[in-house]
């Protein structure tokens, strides 16, 4: 679990730049279903200081497998939500993440 505090800044198309301060707060799980597999899930959100009904969340749900000692293939399913995007814009975001990880 984490939680901070800070600056956001958003500039889109056609609108003057909004600069406010923000609180985030998050949560990360990984679970080892073996040796060489893993489930992880994480949830976050940012609220402006200056219109928390203005959020932005952020869930996620991964499999990874581990294909060497320092590779590992994951997908990841994100779902970004924003609560009042500007006009023309969806709420909504859904991405299928498929990555080859590197650690060292």
């Amino acid at each position: 679990i984490d939680a901070g505090v800070g600056m956001v800044w958003e500039k889109n198309p056609g609108l003057a730049r909004n600069t406010s301060g923000a609180v985030t707060a998050g949560q990360n799980f990984r679970f080892k279903l073996s040796e060489t597999a893993e489930i992880t899930q994480r949830v976050s959100a940012l609220w402006p200081m200056d219109e928390f009904a203005d959020g932005l969340y952020i869930t996620g749900l991964g499999l990874a497998a581990n294909v060497t000692a320092q590779t590992q293939l994951k997908a990841e399913l994100l779902n970004t939500l924003k609560n009042r995007p500007p006009a023309d814009v969806k709420k909504n975001d859904v991405a299928i993440l498929l990555s080859l990880v590197y650690k060292f």
